[in-house]
C-alpha cells in the first residue's frame, strides 16, 4: 500500500537501497543494541537493522504508516512499532524502566545462566534484555555477578548433540552509559528540537544517527572562527562529538527534496566538553553572545554582564577586547561563564533561547 508523504510533516522516504545498506552499515550494529528508529515509514532500515541488534523501537507518526510498517516487518519478533511522535515520546516508560542499571546497557544478571538454542544470538539477546529465559533449556554455568556476554565465534556446544551454545565469556562490566542508539532520517523543519529532545536524556543514549539537511549539519560540526558556528553547534558539541560521516544526494529521497542531506553521528560524551560550573548561565551567556553575532563580544553583552568582568575575563585569558563571539571556543565561553558565576547576575532572567533554524 502506497501513502502519500505528508508535506506537513515534512516526509521524504529514503527509496535508494544502496544508501540504506550504506546507513546502516555506518550505524555500527552491536548484537545487543537496542535501536529507537524515528520515522520508521515503510519499515526499509527497520528490516535491514532488525537481524543485526537485540531489538527495534520503530517509532512513526502516521498511523496509516503504522499499519503498512507492521504489515512489512510480520516476520521480525524483535520489532516495535510505535505510532508516536519523537518529541512526545515516553523514553522512560521504554527505556529507563526497563533496564533500571543506568551505567551499563544490559543489567548483569547475578547467578542467571546464559545460553541460546541454536545459533539465534538475536533470540538469546532478547531473553537476556528482558531478564528471562525459555523453560527447558539446558544453559551452562551462572553468570558471575558484574559480568557481561560476549559472542565467542564459533558458538560452543555445552554438550555433544545439545541444541544449547555457550555464547558468553566473563568479562568486567563495560564502563559505558548506556545501549541505546537512535537512528532516523529527521524531517528538517524539526531537526533541532528532536536534538535538543535527545540531548535531554543523553545519559541513556550512547550514539544518535540521522539524516539531517546538509547545510545544518555542517552549523552542528562548525569550529569556532567559521561562519557556521553559533549557539547551537556549542549546544550540540557541550554534550556530544558531531561528526558528518557521509553526504546524501537529495536524489536519493522521495520526494525529492530541495537541498542534500547528510548523515550526522553524535556520540555522546561521558562528561561534558568543558567544565562550566553553572550550565544554565553558560548558555545563556552564549545565547546572548550570538544574538548580537555580527557586533563584539562586548557588545553583544553591553547591559548584561558588568564591564569589569569582560574586561577581567579578557586579561586574564590574554584575549582580544574587541573579539568576536563566532571566535570564542567553548573553553573561552566556559571561563567567561566562571568569572561571571563568581556574582550574582539577575540581568540574565530575560534572555530567551534562539534556536538555530534549519
Amino acid at each position: 500500500m502506497h501513502i502519500k508523504p505528508k508535506k506537513r510533516l515534512g516526509q521524504n522516504f529514503l527509496t535508494d537501497k544502496n544508501i540504506q545498506r550504506k546507513l546502516v552499515a555506518s550505524y555500527n550494529l552491536k548484537t545487543l543494541d537496542h535501536i529507537l528508529e524515528i520515522g520508521a515509514g515503510y519499515g526499509e532500515l527497520t528490516k535491514l537493522i532488525a537481524p543485526n541488534v537485540a531489538f527495534v523501537y520503530a517509532l512513526e507518526i502516521v498511523p496509516e504508516l503504522c499499519k503498512t510498517l507492521r504489515d512489512n516487518t510480520k516476520g521480525y519478533s524483535n520489532i516495535e512499532i510505535i505510532n508516536q511522535d519523537i518529541l512526545r515520546f515516553d523514553l522512560e516508560k521504554y527505556f529507563i524502566r526497563r533496564f533500571k542499571n543506568k551505567k551499563i546497557a544490559f543489567p548483569p544478571l547475578a547467578g542467571s545462566a546464559i545460553g541460546v538454542i541454536g545459533d539465534d544470538f538475536r533470540r538469546f539477546s532478547q531473553w537476556y534484555g528482558k531478564g528471562s529465559y525459555p523453560e527447558g533449556i539446558d544453559l551452562p554455568k551462572p553468570l558471575k555477578e558484574g559480568s557481561y556476554p560476549k559472542r565467542i565465534d564459533p558458538p560452543i556446544p555445552l554438550k555433544e548433540g545439545s541444541n544449547t551454545f555457550l555464547y558468553h565469556k566473563i568479562n568486567p562490566a563495560p564502563a559505558r552509559r548506556g545501549g541505546i542508539k537512535v537512528v532516523g532520517n529527521i524531517p528538517y523543519y524539526i531537526t533541532s528540537p528532536i536534538i535538543e529532545y535527545l540531548l535531554k536524556y543523553r545519559d541513556k543514549i550512547e550514539t544518535v544517527f540521522i539524516s539531517v539537511q546538509k547545510e545544518f549539519a555542517k552549523r552542528i560540526v562548525a569550529n569556532a572562527g567559521s561562519k557556521e558556528y553559533g549557539s547551537f553547534s556549542c549546544f550540540v558539541q557541550y554534550y556530544s562529538i558531531p561528526k558528518i560521516l557521509f553526504f546524501i544526494k537529495k536524489g536519493s529521497f522521495s520526494p525529492i527534496p530541495k537541498v542534500d542531506s547528510c548523515l550526522l553521528e553524535l556520540k555522546i560524551r561521558q562528561a561534558p566538553a568543558v567544565n562550566a560550573k553553572d550550565e544554565e548561565l553558560f548558555f545563556k551567556v552564549i545565547r546572548a553572545s550570538f544574538n548580537k553575532r555580527r557586533k563584539t563580544l562586548r557588545n553583544s553583552l553591553d547591559g548584561i554582564i558588568p564591564l569589569q568582568k569582560l574586561l577581567e575575563f579578557f586579561k586574564k585569558y590574554h584575549i582580544d577586547s574587541n573579539i568576536r563571539p563566532e571566535d570564542l571556543t567553548l573553553k573561552d565561553f566556559a571561563h567567561l561563564t566562571n568569572i561571571i558565576q563568581e556574582n550574582c547576575l539577575p540581568a540574565f532572567g530575560g534572555i530567551r533561547h534562539r534556536r538555530d533554524r534549519q
